[in-house]
């Protein structure tokens, strides 16, 4: 995956790109062929990759998270709930970017942490399908290390 100075990190997470001509939001839907019956948190890793914007035109990503189970019972969440997805940091380096008002965008990824006992209406151990969609009019993320896991206390 390359950033914005187009050098390689060796990170093959999936890249979603969007605009405002397309009708339908973007997502990224994975079907599982077995349950995950181990599990009792879904998690993921999500940055957002946007840039050409001012520090005054800066929002938060928005995520809605659908699961489906076998019997083809559906729920969705906000992300936003779980995690604030950040937009990129502009940062300035040295002088000169002040005086040309030139920025560097700096990404990261944040982890999204959701219970499975939040999707009301769905069985945890019977998910067969994880979807995630992006409202927004445009943009462009990553996702990565997306999965059901044990988390103890939960």
């Amino acid at each position: 995956m390359c950033f914005s100075n187009e050098v390689s990190r060796g990170n093959y997470a999936a890249v979603l790109k969007w605009s405002a001509k397309e009708e339908n939001p973007a997502e990224l839907c994975i079907s599982l062929r077995k349950p995950v019956q181990d599990g009792n948190t879904l998690q993921f890793d999500l940055m957002d990759l946007r840039e050409d914007f001012s520090e005054k035109e800066a929002e938060l990503l928005e995520v809605e998270i659908r699961v489906k189970d076998r019997t083809g019972a559906e729920a969705c969440l906000s992300g936003r709930d779980y995690a604030p997805v950040y937009p990129p940091f502009l940062v300035r380096l040295n002088k000169l970017q002040y005086l040309w008002n030139t920025v560097e965008y700096k990404h990261q990824f944040q982890t999204v942490s959701v219970p499975l006992a939040d999707f009301q209406g769905v069985d945890s151990e019977e998910i067969c399908q994880i979807r995630l969609c992006f409202p927004g009019k445009e943009g462009k993320i990553a996702v990565d290390n997306l999965g059901i896991r044990r988390t103890s206390g939960l």
